[in-house]
């Protein structure tokens, strides 16, 4: 499912991931530009050949947290429900900014 999540200027268009082995894949083998917002409490960096930005959001869709995942690796934070994979280059939204969502 394609949605755009956005909040005071910052706006990215994204996959919302939809069952086991899209929430798995992640944004491993997507386009450099692409996104992905995914419904866990961790992310890993296992079979991404690039570093990747992992932004943690609670339940309100608020920023908690940004992270740096390089390959490899696994993040998780207190309180995030959603993480927002983003590319390593992509300019992330401000902690603390509570985003929407736009579906379609």
């Amino acid at each position: 499912m394609e949605a755009t999540l956005g909040c005071d200027g910052w706006s990215r268009r994204v996959t919302v991931a939809r069952g086991f082995w899209q929430r798995l894949r992640g944004i491993r083998g997507r386009s450099g530009a692409d996104s992905i917002l995914i419904a866990t409490r961790s992310v890993h960096g296992f079979g991404v050949g690039r570093p990747i930005l992992a932004v943690g959001l609670d339940s309100g869709l608020r920023v908690v947290v940004i992270r740096d995942l390089p390959p490899g690796r696994i993040v998780w934070s207190r309180g995030v429900r959603w993480w927002l994979e983003l590319p390593a280059d992509a300019k992330p939204p401000a902690v603390g900014r509570v985003l929407e969502v736009t579906l379609g």
